[in-house]
């Protein structure tokens, strides 16, 4: 029996809408989720994972991005958005999401 391959049907990203909030410099995350054959992507606050929409052996990956300095993933940055290293993840996001 060969191996299943597999196609990417949807996918996302975890984004930030960085003039948010009264002052217009806070961040709002919100995911952008795109469908393959879709023209337009759709803005959720949060993703729910229906096994009844998708056939089974369908696979849910998720990937964190990475430290550029260090390597730790985003996921461990404190609460004012700085890597252990350092590294400054707000400032990050303001440079992709502007």
């Amino acid at each position: 029996m060969s191996e299943t391959t597999y196609k990417t049907a949807s996918w996302g990203e975890v984004k930030a809408d960085i003039y948010s909030g009264e002052s217009c410099n806070e961040h709002r995350p919100f995911v952008e989720v795109l469908c393959d054959g879709d023209m337009d992507s759709c803005i959720e606050d949060k993703v729910t994972f229906s096994a009844s929409r998708w056939p089974v052996g369908t696979k849910i990956t998720v990937e964190v991005p990475c430290c550029p300095a260090c390597g730790l993933d985003a996921e461990y940055q404190d609460k004012t958005g700085r890597c252990e290293c350092g590294f400054d993840w707000k400032e990050w996001a303001e440079n992709k999401y502007s």
